[in-house]
């Protein structure tokens, strides 16, 4: 039996209200608490260094992207590593996961 229209209207209005939650990027809370207090404790972090020692604390704003850049095909070989070895464990593997092994 279906339920009146005006419980499938609410119902309809119920599931798309996410939408009104939305944050400006388009994502619905998810972890980026983490990332907000990860972000404020860095800058906590740089303003005692810059109020220790200014110098060492502008040297470190204009070296860290220069450090980030450098270290960016060092993560891309990383990611290739990573992904070769789990193709060659799914390749390796298969004849036992063939015969109904779980691994």
């Amino acid at each position: 039996m279906s339920p009146p229209s005006g419980i499938a209207l609410a119902r309809g209005a119920a599931s798309s209200s996410h939408l009104a939650n939305d944050d400006v990027h388009g994502h619905c809370g998810g972890d980026s608490g983490g990332v907000r207090v990860k972000i404020l404790l860095l800058f906590t972090l740089w303003c005692i260094l810059f109020a220790l020692c200014w110098p060492l604390a502008l040297l470190a704003l204009v070296l860290l992207p220069c450090v980030w850049l450098l270290s960016l095909p060092l993560r891309l070989v990383g990611i290739t590593v990573a992904a070769v070895c789990a193709l060659l464990k799914a390749v390796l593997f298969l004849p036992a996961r063939m015969l109904g092994h779980r691994g």
